[in-house]
């Protein structure tokens, strides 16, 4: 039998021997945490949290009610961060666009507080797009704007006050959208498609401040 294939015996054996051991080791270590991190991404999917969502669609400008929510769970990983939780938070103000029902709703999606202070009475709060941004930059609450669909020379809405702005995103050049109150007549001209079956933005004249 050639020397290279006798059996090890003394130091030589024990040290092959704790290098299989540790192999081994390292085998059964890898696969352990393999397993945790499985579970562990089983257990953040399978978490759930309670939040507040549409019971049915809401029209834009229209007041949620009790019964326009209802209180679901919903998995972690799909719930926005701030996410309503209860009723209270929502109820009694206006919508600032037309919702889906199941929609998770968010403070965002209704006017606030202050802006609820300037809307005058027989008004809706409306949230409408923006066609071009940078143009927006100089509108704040309060001010009175003309708003024009692109390509038309007469406005869908004249001297609608501007009831908030939200603050743009960081690598925006202005706000996509403003918050404004209109004659519950005019939500709908407001929400309607234009030519190409699209709700576009709207272009933004601004006529005086209140």
């Amino acid at each position: 039998m050639p020397l290279d294939r006798l059996p090890l015996s003394g130091p030589g054996r024990r040290a092959a021997n704790a290098r299989r051991l540790l192999r081994r080791g390292l085998a059964f270590l890898a696969l352990a945490a393999a397993a945790w991190a499985l579970s562990a991404a089983s257990s953040r999917s399978a978490r759930t949290t309670e939040v507040l969502v549409a019971a049915g669609d809401v029209p834009a400008g229209a007041t949620l009610t009790a019964a326009d929510v209802r209180v679901v769970p919903r998995p972690v990983a799909h719930v926005p961060a701030d996410a309503a939780r209860a009723p209270a938070e929502l109820v009694g103000r206006p919508v600032t666009g037309a919702i889906s029902r199941g929609e998770v709703l968010v403070p965002a999606r209704v006017v606030g507080a202050g802006a609820l202070d300037r809307l005058p009475a027989g008004r809706r709060a409306v949230s409408v797009p923006v066609a071009d941004p940078a143009a927006a930059r100089a509108v704040v609450a309060g001010n009175r704007v003309d708003l024009y669909r692109p390509g038309r020379s007469e406005p869908v809405l004249r001297g609608a006050l501007v009831l908030s702005v939200p603050q743009p995103a960081a690598n925006a050049v202005g706000p996509d959208h403003l918050q404004v109150a209109a004659p519950a007549s005019q939500v709908g001209a407001l929400a309607a498609e234009d030519d190409t079956g699209a709700v576009r933005g709207y272009l933004v004249a601004l006529v005086g401040t209140r």
